[in-house]
């Protein structure tokens, strides 16, 4: 079941969104007037990225001598020449620019509207947010992100003044008494039998960004329809875009603590020098991976018990990842039948993919937009004709 919409009507790239490094010297400073000297660095060199400076543990108004650096939208031949600047100003304690440790890092696909020029703004928008929805209803992330209850996808609400999580499938809430005495009686946790009620998925709301991961996870991803830009993390204030500038947006935040690896490190980007050359196609499918779903179109009404809803209900609500844990409940209910001698015929184990299909399509755009990417950040040793480097004097 293939969505119609045609995707050679959307420009699809990917960018950096932001990088954060660390950024240690041998005396002590002010992490505020190293900020404003490295924001200077970054004009005098015609870069439009923001810079924002912290402690180790990401505190603003930090002295001392080890700190985290994060730039917003780094372009990669003016990142290098700022950065080379900025550890000459400060005699950093790192042997040479290529070995600065990558503290985390966001990559970001964005989806634009195509001939914007020959259509209304009204088609525009309408056009946006298909695509936002379409990102958001076939995406179904690794297992491995989405295993912990505080990794499961979901958006959030404002109730009483707080923000409350809403998860897509949320199997905390107590299923029907019929599916919770069929799952007791298989020796089933009764969580496992949650998604087989309708009540357990949650349609995001489409002006709301939906999260996959914890905040403080290693690996977080947002789907967002983007309409608005914060690019000063020390403000925590939104710019509304142009109408150009607004895309259907995936992301994810790949980031550690100070003294771990962490989740740029554990996809191979512990250094500035494993920047350049670095290949962020293989990002594709364990983060970027969309499916389309797999319905029986000829049967009607619900599924058979101990369902309480339909194929086609489940991926409304929550597409392929809803009906995915849908397909999964219903064979770990079969294979505990089997087991207990209460079912004839062996059920089918389901695969990585279950009984989903990989779109195939979509993914290939996806897959160009990061090769493109990878071919931006080739090399630090391009230089931008005509553009010279900072002063690196005193604040």
């Amino acid at each position: 079941m293939t969505p119609v919409l045609d995707l050679n009507r959307y420009h699809c790239s990917a960018v950096i969104d932001w990088l954060e490094f660390r950024f240690c010297t041998f005396t002590e400073h002010q992490s505020l007037n190293v900020q404003k000297v490295a924001a200077r660095f970054l004009g005098e060199l015609g870069a439009r990225s923001t810079v924002f400076v912290s402690g180790p543990e990401r505190q603003p108004g930090y002295q001392g001598s080890d700190f985290l650096v994060r730039v917003q939208d780094p372009q990669p031949r003016r990142f290098y020449l700022f950065l080379e600047a900025l550890h000459d100003r400060y005699a950093a304690r790192a042997d040479d620019v290529g070995k600065v440790q990558i503290s985390g890092v966001e990559v970001a696909v964005d989806f634009r509207v195509a001939d914007t020029g020959s259509i209304s703004p009204a088609e525009r928008d309408h056009l946006r947010w298909q695509m936002t929805e379409v990102l958001r209803r076939h995406i179904r992330p690794e297992p491995v992100l989405t295993d912990l209850d505080r990794n499961w996808p979901r958006y959030y609400t404002e109730k009483q003044a707080r923000h409350t999580a809403q998860y897509w499938v949320d199997t905390k809430l107590r299923a029907p008494s019929a599916l919770l005495h069929r799952a007791t009686l298989l020796g089933l946790d009764g969580r496992v039998a949650a998604p087989l009620s309708l009540e357990a998925h949650n349609q995001p709301p489409l002006d709301l960004t939906s999260y996959i991961g914890a905040k403080e996870a290693p690996i977080m991803l947002r789907i967002m329809d983007k309409i608005s830009d914060r690019r000063d993390p020390e403000k925590k204030c939104s710019v509304p875009l142009e109408a150009e500038h607004k895309r259907s947006r995936i992301e994810v935040s790949l980031k550690g603590d100070w003294d771990k690896i962490g989740g740029a490190g554990a996809v191979g980007l512990q250094t500035i020098g494993d920047l350049y050359g670095y290949d962020f196609k293989q990002h594709r499918k364990p983060l970027f991976e969309f499916f389309l779903p797999t319905v029986d179109l000829a049967a009607s009404g619900r599924l058979p018990p101990p369902a309480s809803l339909s194929e086609m209900e489940a991926f409304q609500r929550t597409g392929v990842y809803g009906l995915d844990r849908v397909h999964r409940a219903l064979a770990s209910i079969h294979h505990a039948e089997w087991a207990k001698k209460r079912r004839s015929t062996r059920p089918v184990r389901l695969g990585k993919k279950g009984r989903l299909l990989s779109y195939v399509e979509l993914n290939q755009k996806v897959d160009r937009a990061l090769r493109s990417l990878s071919r931006r950040w080739e090399s630090p040793c391009m230089r931008i004709v005509g553009t010279p480097g900072p002063k690196s004097k005193a604040l």
